[in-house]
């Protein structure tokens, strides 16, 4: 069923969720759009998720890299339930019932200016990570912790030079 997506190039199309490997990029398993189903347990970016992750393995150590637009607390801990880890950037208004940082506070401080929390839903550990690099980038994950911190080089293009600052585990593998 062709879908219409005005952002996109070619407006008219098909809209498919893939779970692909990592490493290889080998197509695991995939779901092609039909329109708004009936099953709405967690919302549509959480169920999209589920449902791609039931043909995976449960509790020997897989991950799931997602990007802000499927990554949530819900997803986290279904996911942690299954025995799956997960990882992924998370858009802001995802993180309304965490204090952290704002904005404007992060870039008061400095390029590479971190704030990070250590938040439990239903049982399940998370650790969130606001880091400050050109933009704000949040992280959510469960396979990684806030701590250790390791250096990182960035391009300073108003300096222009390159900077050692520190991220956590989290940002290493996005």
């Amino acid at each position: 069923m062709k879908q219409h997506m005005p952002n996109k190039p070619n407006r008219w199309g098909y809209k498919m969720f893939l779970l692909a490997g990592g490493e290889s990029g080998i197509c695991y398993d995939f779901i092609l759009y039909a329109g708004k189903s009936d099953k709405q347990e967690y919302g549509f970016c959480t169920n999209i998720v589920l449902d791609l992750c039931a043909t995976v393995p449960r509790a020997i150590n897989h991950k799931v890299y997602c990007d802000n637009y499927f990554t949530t607390i819900r997803l986290q801990v279904e996911l942690k339930k299954l025995g799956i880890y997960t990882v992924g950037t998370v858009k802001p208004n995802r993180l309304t019932d965490l204090t952290m940082k704002n904005k404007k506070e992060l870039s008061s401080e400095d390029r590479g200016a971190m704030d990070h929390r250590i938040a439990e839903v239903d049982g399940v550990t998370l650790c969130v990570t606001r880091w400050y690099d050109n933009n704000v980038v949040n992280c959510l994950s469960k396979l990684h912790d806030c701590e250790p911190l390791y250096p990182a080089e960035r391009w300073s293009s108003q300096q222009k030079k390159t900077y050692t600052n520190c991220k956590t585990e989290c940002y290493k593998n996005l």
